[in-house]
């Protein structure tokens, strides 16, 4: 995605009056880089928490191994959700849980996978589990970057369709400037 296209979908956000919170580990920093490198973010962002070690996760969020799963993402997204609803705005709230295991310094055993949920405050709920494919040379910065798109993606189509969840995970490949880079595992529609 181009940076002005980027650019588009955050002031679309902040004109929304959408309130949005985000819990992120282990990945989706670009997002979280993006979305603070422009100004006007505090209009819509109401906080940020990023659980990154194995204790904060298991004792604080209550996350079990394996830990990149849709219910782990919920719990992350649910955890925002339930301490910060109430504060801002009860009618348009979004809380994002996204929960990864990207590229890193040593050689993983398992899959480089994702798992993305949205909450919102109409009882829309979407979930998504994506694995990167390993026939495909990438970097970490390139997968949080996808990990990016799909987020601003998912908002910008969730503002676009007036706070309902109405995606195709086939929309969302398709906004991919590789689309052979990932394989959608799983995709839930809640609400």
């Amino acid at each position: 995605m181009l940076e002005k296209e980027k650019i588009i979908i955050i002031e679309k956000i902040q004109n929304s009056h959408l309130d949005i919170c985000v819990n992120l580990s282990g990945c989706g920093f670009q997002f979280l880089n993006n979305i603070l490198k422009q100004s006007g973010t505090s209009k819509f962002l109401i906080n940020v928490e990023i659980p990154y070690s194995i204790n904060s996760l298991e004792k604080i969020y209550g996350i079990k191994r394996p830990f990149v799963s849709l219910y782990n993402a919920k719990k992350l997204s649910d955890f925002s959700y339930d301490k910060f609803s109430k504060i801002k705005n009860k009618k348009k709230f979004l809380s994002i849980g996204c929960i990864g295991s990207i590229k890193t310094f040593y050689k993983k055993k398992g899959d480089e996978k994702v798992c993305l949920f949205f909450k919102a405050s109409n009882n829309q709920e979407y979930g998504l589990h994506f694995k990167f494919n390993k026939d495909i040379k990438s970097s970490r910065k390139s997968q949080d970057e996808i990990i990016n798109n799909f987020i601003l993606n998912i908002i910008d189509k969730f503002i676009d369709d007036n706070h309902i969840f109405n995606i195709k995970s086939n929309e969302l490949t398709n906004l991919m400037s590789k689309p052979n880079e990932i394989i959608i595992v799983e995709e839930k529609l809640y609400g």
